[in-house]
């Protein structure tokens, strides 16, 4: 039960945590708060590196941008 009660409180994103992508191949989606996914992880599984942690999975240039991949 507490599974359901994990993922239920983590499955969606408040709206203020939320910025619209106006742009490119994403746009009309939403860009989410990484730092949101921080604190709500936080708040259900205690403090990173003790009950969860998050790794940098792959790093590429895209057109002169950085994009990282995270795994958590």
């Amino acid at each position: 039960m507490k599974n359901m009660e994990n993922w239920n409180a983590l499955s969606r994103v408040p709206p203020q945590h939320l910025k619209p992508i106006s742009f490119g191949a994403l746009k009309g989606k939403s860009d989410i708060n990484p730092q949101w996914r921080y604190k709500a992880m936080t708040e259900i599984y205690g403090q990173c590196g003790e009950g969860w942690s998050h790794r940098l999975v792959s790093s590429v240039l895209v057109d002169g941008i950085e994009v990282c991949r995270r795994s958590v």
